[in-house]
């Protein structure tokens, strides 16, 4: 109930003077140990190049508490976020803060050493990758010949742990367009989702990718392989906006983006800009009102960002119908499991 009436404000009653998100999007730290060369935040910086600073963990729990305060649910990323230092008491905290929803991404490198932990507090685990070649996988993370083939025992043994509850995420790049369907076919194989958004240039999805003409016919397969009620972790509608490229209907004020030391970005983590911080102010809509007093309203922004934080709440809202989509998408998935 809750959900659907958040849905009518934002849809037909918009106020500048309200923030009510859906979800809350944590970065808990921009530390990270791999260098994926597509890696980019909204001004084209690799997130390991942003301050890396972090709070200590009374801080971060304390923040967690405001975050709790003002959303109910909660996706904890970096960087890479298992690099925290005080990411154990940060896990065992989380069930007393009773988030309905908690989400955590991750490259998956340090995944089993955290996994019990993580199993107890996560509802919700995507890891990342790209890449099924030995090669490749080797050289855009850094982590020498051995990188794929711990990469996939640590996919496996999460996906035995977390089944439908984890999510295979992948970033279509010119150079790995090909292996997506196989990565697509991977996960399926683990019985979890596959996720797959293009790379982004800052904001904007590059011409060496939207060119290719592989582009289009991955989505494509995407698009129909979630129609036949397969695990795809997105809208029917945000494939087809990752497909054709369009200038999307954004909605930042669905989420609420916060750095690791608590600012908030406003309108959103693209722009770069802030609001204040949820550790001196609590309350999010003064929050957005400092934010409209500094930065304006939300700008008219050009074709860009078509990513999974920008799509997946702004499909919904634009295109209602989505969700019966979504159900019957669902539906003949379930029906396709009950098979013999």
């Amino acid at each position: 109930m809750k959900d659907a009436w958040t849905w009518v404000k934002h849809r037909h009653f918009p106020r500048h003077d309200r923030w009510d998100p859906f979800l809350a999007v944590h970065y808990l730290t921009y530390a990270c140990d791999f260098r994926c060369p597509y890696c980019s935040d909204g001004q084209g910086r690799p997130y390991p190049e942003r301050a890396p600073g972090h709070l200590p963990e009374e801080k971060a729990l304390e923040l967690l508490r405001r975050i709790r305060g003002v959303c109910d649910r909660i996706e904890l990323t970096g960087g890479e976020p298992l690099l925290h230092p005080s990411i154990e008491g940060i896990l065992r905290a989380l069930p007393a803060l009773e988030f309905r929803e908690t989400v955590l991404t991750t490259n998956g490198w340090h995944l089993p050493r955290y996994l019990d932990s993580v199993e107890r507090s996560i509802d919700t685990l995507v890891m990342s990758l790209d890449t099924l070649d030995p090669v490749r996988a080797a050289h855009w993370y850094g982590k020498g010949p051995e990188t794929l083939p711990r990469l996939l025992e640590n996919l496996e043994q999460a996906a035995r742990r977390f089944g439908r509850r984890m999510v295979l995420s992948a970033v279509a790049t010119a150079e790995t367009l090909e292996e997506l369907p196989a990565l697509m076919d991977h996960a399926h194989a683990l019985g979890i989702h596959f996720a797959c958004y293009p790379q982004l240039e800052g904001v904007r999805v590059p011409p060496t990718l939207s060119e290719h003409p592989g582009y289009r016919p991955v989505f494509q397969e995407l698009l129909e392989a979630k129609r036949k009620g397969k695990r795809i972790w997105a809208t029917t509608k945000a494939l087809e906006w990752m497909r054709d490229l369009p200038k999307i209907p954004c909605r930042p004020f669905t989420l609420v983006a916060i750095e690791p030391d608590g600012r908030v970005f406003y309108p959103c983590l693209e722009r770069g800009t802030h609001a204040g911080s949820l550790l001196e102010e609590p309350d999010l809509h003064r929050l957005r009102l400092q934010g409209l007093a500094s930065h304006g309203p939300q700008p008219d922004c050009p074709t860009q960002c078509h990513s999974a934080c920008t799509l997946g709440f702004a499909s919904i809202l634009q295109h209602p119908s989505t969700l019966l989509s979504e159900a019957a998408c669902g539906l003949r998935r379930v029906l396709d499991e009950k098979r013999p």
